[in-house]
């Protein structure tokens, strides 16, 4: 998105800017350099115009998503079979998470404890005729591990309220939203300062900071009264004085990169766990975790081992309750580095590896794979688990799009064929065409739709403009488009190597166009077409067993999100399990040419939604063609 002046004149003045700048500072809407510099997040100052019916159908999925992914997570049959091809393509990352995944006991597949926290990546496209809603949200794809940006979603939403509520009168900011034409007619008073108030009470503020830290600090309590009840003390009496040392000494273990550029979003969690919910939190890079972590089983008995970290100049030692992965979703996190030497709870889980040679062999070479190893073997709560994190990859999501599976998998865990059938066309309404590609591209359709051969031959037809060719990695700047897709497809067809063997060919979608979008980024004031993104939280934390959500009405789920107030957000655990549905949004929106959607690094920024009547949204808005 190049700057844009309007007749000469600048979008925002200095002051503005500044103003805008400084609300993010005292409110925590930054991004780190990764050493002591801040800057302010990518925003939007134009919020996204959004059809009140499709966010209200991506809402009612979330709590099945939430399902499926947890019923995956603990179906080691499905994961180990359809991951087994990549995993031999990807074998230093995706087969190394799968042979740590095939050695774990079945006991903690089925039944440990694990928190998900997931994201589902949505773009509106245009619907067919038989579709009630005028833009279908499509799934981009479902993330499972370090699901971030949800706690600078809820500021993000917070700052533009606040920013058109205090100059809805600027001259300026009215001139913005009077050349902001999907806004609807419906919408727009005669006069521009009320059509500004109006959007920024009309605002939907993301939830997400408080539901999120609501779900982590209920992993934690369930593992507080696990360790009350094996002390013979989980009728709710004892001491106040002893209750109050057990949960100082229990810990909550953020695993997060070196040098972390979003440590805003991350201690936005921690201030709440602690404001709200009281619990302690401890911050570690792979590299520390090999030198700070101790595993004691005389603590637990004859199971999974306890966890500990010991670290600081008082060497204090804490007992870890959930270990929350930010770190550990790309290979670069796993780079071996010997230098820190050996702690016991790294030892503990090589020796408890060496019945298997092969991930011996593995696991001696590589102190940050043997933390994970170690981290996965022990009794604190993972989130998410390997079974989560493996379940989130693009391989399982192509086949679940496959014919048939989503509505075999959702009947192997409900028992309810019914439900299953309910719950799977919901689902399938969002899917893309995705297709799985073989060693030799030339595999036989197992794919709706003509099956890969064909899904190869269109992408080359148009110089890959309509696909996107995507790797088993997260993160972002993994993906290949238009020539570069185009070129990688002709070069493996006419290769006998398996260089994309594992790699995912999904069809492009038609978003919607937002013509003058105006952005805040790097100190400056932007403005051109643009298009967005959305992601829906989820959370749900269990053990393997519980009720399947229930399948609400459209009108049920378009209530209004509840109001991000101080309260009590914790939620009772029923059948041990607690499927926390929808846990609010993020919404990144880009330039309308762009492929990748960091917002780090400014290729996207964070954005609010308006929820308009789907009528008025069609009539609004313009598609690319």
């Amino acid at each position: 998105m190049a700057s844009t002046a309007v007749d000469a004149q600048p979008l925002i003045d200095d002051d503005l800017l500044q103003q805008i700048n400084t609300w993010c500072g005292v409110h925590g809407l930054m991004y780190s350099d990764g050493g002591i510099k801040w800057n302010a997040a990518p925003l939007s100052l134009t919020p996204l115009p959004y059809p009140t019916g499709a966010f209200a159908f991506v809402r009612q999925m979330q709590p099945v998503w939430n399902y499926l992914m947890d019923s995956i997570a603990r179906n080691r049959s499905f994961l180990l079979s359809e991951l087994k091809n990549v995993a031999a393509s990807d074998e230093e990352f995706t087969g190394t998470l799968y042979k740590l995944f095939r050695a774990l006991p079945e006991s903690q597949v089925r039944g440990a404890w694990a928190l998900g926290v997931f994201r589902s990546d949505y773009m509106l496209s245009p619907s067919s005729s038989a579709e009630p809603l005028g833009f279908v949200p499509m799934q981009v794809e479902i993330n499972t591990i370090a699901s971030g940006l949800g706690c600078l979603s809820t500021k993000a939403g917070h700052f533009l309220r606040d920013f058109l509520l205090r100059h809805a009168a600027h001259p300026q900011v009215q001139r913005i939203f009077e050349e902001q034409e999907e806004f609807p007619s419906s919408a727009k008073p005669a006069n521009t300062t009320k059509l500004i108030q109006r959007v920024a009470h009309g605002l939907e503020v993301s939830p997400s900071l408080r539901k999120i830290a609501s779900a982590m600090a209920q992993a934690h309590e369930v593992y507080v009264r696990r360790l009350r009840s094996r002390a013979g003390n989980d009728d709710g009496g004892g001491d106040d004085a002893d209750a109050d040392a057990l949960r100082d000494r229990i810990r909550l273990l953020f695993v997060v990169q070196p040098r972390e550029r979003n440590v805003g979003d991350q201690r936005a969690l921690e201030e709440e766990l602690w404001r709200r919910h009281g619990v302690r939190c401890e911050f570690a890079t792979f590299a520390e975790l090999s030198r700070w972590l101790q595993v004691d089983r005389d603590s637990g008995g004859n199971d999974a081992p306890t966890l500990f970290l010991q670290r600081g100049p008082d060497r204090a030692r804490y007992e870890v309750s959930l270990v929350y992965f930010r770190a550990g979703y790309t290979p670069s996190d796993y780079v071996a580095d010997e230098s820190h030497g050996e702690c016991a709870a790294a030892l503990a889980g090589l020796a408890e590896a060496s019945h298997d040679a092969d991930l011996h062999r593995l696991l001696c070479g590589n102190a940050a794979w043997r933390v994970r190893w170690t981290i996965e073997r022990s009794r604190a709560i993972k989130c998410p688990s390997l079974g989560l994190h493996l379940a989130g990859t693009k391989a399982v999501q192509a086949a679940v799009a496959r014919e048939g599976v989503l509505e075999a998998l959702l009947t192997g865990a409900s028992r309810d064929d019914a439900w299953a059938a309910r719950a799977a066309a919901l689902l399938r309404r969002c899917f893309a065409e995705q297709h799985l590609l073989s060693a030799t591209l030339e595999a036989p359709s197992v794919a709706a739709r003509g099956g890969p051969s064909a899904a190869i031959d269109a992408a080359l037809a148009c110089d890959g403009r309509d696909w996107v060719l995507k790797p088993q990695r997260e993160g972002g700047g993994n993906n290949l488009y238009r020539e570069a897709l185009a070129d990688a497809l002709r070069a493996a067809r006419g290769s006998s190597s398996a260089q994309l063997q594992g790699f995912v060919l999904m069809r492009r979608f038609e978003p919607p166009l937002q013509r003058r979008a105006v952005f805040y980024k790097f100190g400056q004031a932007v403005c051109g077409a643009a298009v967005s993104e959305l992601g829906i939280f989820g959370t749900f934390l269990g053990r393997g067993v519980g009720a399947v959500p229930r399948l609400d009405d459209a009108s049920e789920a378009a209530r209004p999100v509840a109001p991000d107030v101080d309260g009590d957000a914790a939620f009772p655990i029923e059948d041990e399990a607690m499927n926390g549905g929808y846990s609010g949004y993020l919404l990144r929106t880009k330039g309308a040419e762009v492929d990748e959607g960091g917002v780090a690094t400014g290729f996207a920024v964070l954005n609010a939604l308006y929820l308009v009547p789907d009528g008025d949204f069609s009539a609004a808005f313009e598609h690319r063609s």
